[in-house]
């Protein structure tokens, strides 16, 4: 039986001899039939010349010769293709599925199983591109919403700012500066949402030094030099958000009670490790201040930041301790996500 629409077929690889029988079975089906060279290079000019509704590749090793066709085809030209072999395994058909090719054809083959293969390698080729295309929608419509957010940040600090300025008191301009400053955290975030490769994952410590940018200006010109140390873990963003809010934070606390009085060199440094053995990550906020007041717990404290600090730390299932030795540091500890994974 003659297909409804003759399509233009083309066959290459290294065993065109042995694919004879299969030329002459798509000729019988009223297909038009190109054969080409043996080369991966060759055959993917010759492809896209000809540009054919579909490719058979024959190959007398699939895996090494096969393969490797294929994907220089698919390099060149998204094409239906179909592999043709002595033996037709899962595991083959999974391989060539991830080169690129939609079946594997058994041979020799009657009529009725190359039409098959044909139609079945037609209609997934169709579906796997409007796949591609529905992601890629997907990806451009993440990449706006983000971007959007990102503006919308923006008006919202600036306004925070305008508002400030416009506050006759002291202490009110300030809350609302320290607000602004909190949506940092969230705008930092979204910077790495919007670079990262993962749609679920960010990297901590490419999340962390952009916010320690973001949130310190300003102490380079009070003398405070902030240093950052962030192991490379990719975490899920609920616990990156929780994780720079806390060293935010701590950093603008530091910033703004440790270094009283001038002369002396003001170092503050953040650090973020994971435990590989026990899958803890500790963050640490170390200054060389005049030392946290000794009657001053700050998981009991009763100031907005310290409040916030601890709710944080229970989001995390965390603990917190502070040593007051040549200065004040800070130390939280929590159980990694399961998400939570060391870059290879």
């Amino acid at each position: 039986m003659k297909p409804e629409h003759a399509l233009n077929v083309f066959v290459c690889g290294d065993d065109l001899l042995g694919s004879r029988d299969v030329q002459d079975r798509l000729a019988e089906l009223g297909h038009a039939v190109v054969t080409g060279g043996a080369g991966a290079e060759d055959i993917a000019g010759s492809v896209a010349a000809a540009r054919p509704d579909i490719v058979l590749v024959a190959s007398s090793s699939p895996l090494e010769h096969g393969l490797g066709v294929i994907r220089e085809i698919e390099r060149f030209l998204p094409v239906p293709l179909i592999l043709l072999a002595e033996e037709a395994s899962s595991a083959l058909l999974h391989k060539v599925g991830s080169a690129g090719a939609s079946w594997v054809l058994k041979v020799p083959a009657d009529g009725a199983a190359i039409g098959c293969a044909i139609e079945f390698a037609l209609v997934r080729h169709q579906d796997l591109l409007e796949l591609r295309n529905l992601r890629e929608r997907m990806k451009k419509i993440e990449r706006e919403f983000v971007h959007r957010v990102k503006n919308d940040l923006s008006v919202i600090t600036s306004l925070l700012h305008f508002q400030a300025d416009s506050s006759s008191h002291f202490e009110t301009a300030t809350a609302i500066l320290e607000g602004a400053d909190r949506i940092k955290v969230i705008s930092a975030l979204y910077d790495s949402i919007r670079s990262s490769k993962s749609r679920d994952l960010l990297r901590l410590d490419q999340y962390i030094e952009l916010l320690i940018r973001k949130i310190s200006q300003g102490s380079d010109e009070r003398g405070i030099s902030i240093e950052v140390s962030v192991d490379s873990i990719f975490v899920d963003g609920a616990s990156a958000f929780n994780c720079g809010l806390i060293i935010r934070e701590l950093v603008a606390n530091a910033i703004k009670y440790a270094f009283p009085v001038s002369g002396k060199k003001k170092r503050i440094r953040v650090t973020v490790h994971k435990d590989t053995d026990d899958d803890i990550v500790e963050i640490c906020v170390r200054d060389n201040g005049r030392g946290l007041p000794a009657g001053i717990d700050p998981a009991l404290a009763t100031t907005f930041g310290f409040q916030l600090v601890s709710f944080l730390v229970g989001q995390l299932k965390g603990t917190m301790k502070v040593a007051r030795s040549g200065g004040t540091l800070l130390r939280i500890r929590f159980k990694a996500p399961q998400e939570t994974r060391a870059v290879a």
